[in-house]
């Protein structure tokens, strides 16, 4: 042990030692059955630890330990361990022989790797000698590989590995049998080729989460009986997977109330923008086995690019929670209208042009975000909603609001549309609109809205229509934009590009049959050129007039001997 650790053992085992003599009835500590000697800087835990053999709740997070010491194996009473936000780093202790039997050029393990194992030489701790150990949190330290001996625990309930640098999972876990919790976010998982199949045998398990994992092809090695044998869980979290595809096997189960398949900005695992990428969901439709969930009570599939939701959608029916925005809809299935248990439902930041569903049976909804789309009309039936309490309609194109616009609600947003304030108040009345603005002031107080992007309604139409033109969106400016998605404003710049070209290949046609209509017939016609406009529509060329002096019949200069007779 070197110096400066000695050191650090001797302060901490006084200030270990002070703590406990202000603890009523000194001497007897082991009695002691909860110890918190987090955020204080150790790089070893003191060796008085082993006294407290009545010990069941260790936490020693957010210090800078790089080992879980192997002292905790004294504490056989030991039932949580909180390890979080340290500098442990447990390495392949196989590597080196592995390495000893195969050739450099088809080892897995880089150089860096094997000469790490080399050094390590600490004593770790072997998790399977605490046999009443349930509770492991080891997250957010420099973990490479899941723990040999933890993996052989036969009484894990809550395990949380999540956001370390794990390439791999072990083959076999003795507690997927009785585990209720697993977190495994942000773990590379660079050498995992194929799920291990104690992971779908989790039978007691009520969350699991792979947030920030890339998996990619691996979630189509989910089978389709997952649903038969983890039909306990509730909470399934995967968000910026990399996955193409919902994975059908997922679909079978029917207990799950929380999904979330997202994409959030970039985490601080993604160092580089291919990192950042990679891990983003790219799920363009949801398959019809989706309306399987009928327990389903939350849904999160924002920034992932659907384009279609399925016409069944309305099976589920228990649904509380929608958030589908920032996607490629440009229609809303009838079904929808089933979802009548539905409280939030946000569509912003699509491309919705018609919302069209019988909005009178979502009678329970509270909270309706239809921001950044391309919708022209309110429905009526949507504002006769009484519980909703929330409307944003902010930047769509809308040109007027319905005589029947009682102002219901608590937060309303209709700015960044087609109406001006004047227009607003010649229809409505003065006391109209100064309602109006207080209920926008409450909308744009809410945590979502990104204040400095939203504009007060114009005084009139003419200004509004030339700050629509300048003013940036808050789409564009969003960090969740994508560059490869063409948003419909984006589009109609292209249609006009398109037929402004048209027009300047018009005026070239027009200008050629001008030309032509005043050259005089004397003209030598035989070494006229004519000009050919190129790329030119069907539908915007005009037929021009010509003239030709003289058509040769058929085979008329076949017999001709020279240049000259065929010239002339």
């Amino acid at each position: 042990m070197e110096e400066n650790d000695v050191e650090d053992v001797e302060d901490v085992a006084a200030e270990f030692r002070n703590v406990l003599s202000e603890i009523h009835g000194v001497g007897d500590f082991t009695k002691l059955i909860s110890l918190d000697i987090s955020d204080r800087g150790l790089r070893v835990l003191p060796a008085e630890l082993t006294n407290l053999v009545m010990l069941k709740s260790i936490n020693a997070s957010h210090n800078v330990l790089d080992h879980v010491p192997r002292i905790l194996e004294t504490l056989i009473n030991l039932e949580e361990i909180i390890l979080s936000h340290n500098l442990i780093e447990i390495v392949d202790t196989q590597l080196n022989r592995q390495n000893a039997n195969v050739s450099s050029e088809d080892n897995i393990y880089t150089d860096e790797e094997i000469k790490q194992v080399e050094c390590v030489s600490k004593e770790e701790l072997d998790f399977s000698q605490l046999p009443r150990l349930t509770h492991v949190n080891l997250k957010k330290n420099k973990l490479v590989r899941f723990p040999e001996t933890l993996g052989k625990c036969r009484s894990i309930l809550r395990l949380d590995l999540a956001y370390n640098a794990l390439r791999s999972l072990p083959s076999q876990f003795e507690s997927a049998d009785v585990i209720e919790h697993l977190t495994l976010d942000g773990n590379l998982l660079t050498h995992v080729y194929k799920f291990p199949s104690w992971l779908f045998q989790i039978k007691r398990c009520t969350s699991l989460s792979l947030r920030y994992c890339y998996l990619d092809m691996l979630i189509e090695s989910i089978p389709r009986t997952t649903g038969v044998v983890c039909r306990r869980i509730l909470k399934l979290d995967l968000r910026n997977c990399g996955i193409k595809s919902f994975p059908i096997g997922c679909t079978g189960l029917l207990d799950l109330e929380q999904l979330k398949i997202s994409n959030l900005g970039c985490d601080e695992l993604c160092s580089t923008e291919k990192w950042c990428s990679l891990r983003k969901n790219s799920i363009f439709e949801l398959p019809v086995e989706f309306a399987n969930l009928v327990g389903l009570g939350l849904l999160e599939a924002r920034d992932i690019r659907l384009s279609k939701l399925p016409d069944n959608i309305g099976s589920l029916v228990n649904l509380t929670s929608v958030d589908i925005s920032r996607n490629s809809l440009d229609w809303l299935p009838e079904s929808l209208a089933d979802l009548v248990n539905l409280i939030t439902l946000d569509l912003s930041h699509n491309s919705l042009v018609t919302i069209i569903i019988e909005w009178h049976r979502l009678t329970k909804l509270k909270d309706l975000n239809l921001s950044f789309n391309r919708i022209c009309a309110i429905p009526t039936e949507l504002l006769q909603l009484k519980e909703l309490e929330t409307l944003d309609l902010y930047t769509n194109c809308i040109s007027d609001l319905p005589q029947a616009t009682t102002l219901h609600w608590k937060n309303f947003d209709i700015g960044g549309n087609l109406i001006s304030r004047e227009g607003l108040m010649c229809k409505h009345g003065r006391e109209f609109f100064d309602r109006y603005l207080d209920r926008q002031v409450n909308l744009r107080g809410q945590d979502y809205v990104r204040l400095e992007l939203r504009s007060s309604l114009p005084e009139s139409t003419q200004s509004n229509e030339q700050e629509r033109e300048h003013s940036p969106s808050e789409g564009d400016q969003s960090a969740y934009s994508d560059s490869e998605h063409d948003s419909w404003w984006n589009y109609d710049d292209k249609i006009d590009e398109r037929e402004s070209e048209n027009e300047e290949i018009q005026n070239t046609v027009e200008m050629v049959s001008a030309d032509l209509d005043e050259s005089s017939e004397n003209e030598n016609w035989t070494s006229f050129k004519p000009v050919i406009p190129t790329l030119i529509m069907p539908s915007k060329v005009k037929k021009c007039r010509t003239r030709v002096k003289h058509v040769p019949e058929p085979g008329q200069f076949d017999n001709a001997d020279s240049d000259e007779e065929l010239e002339a």
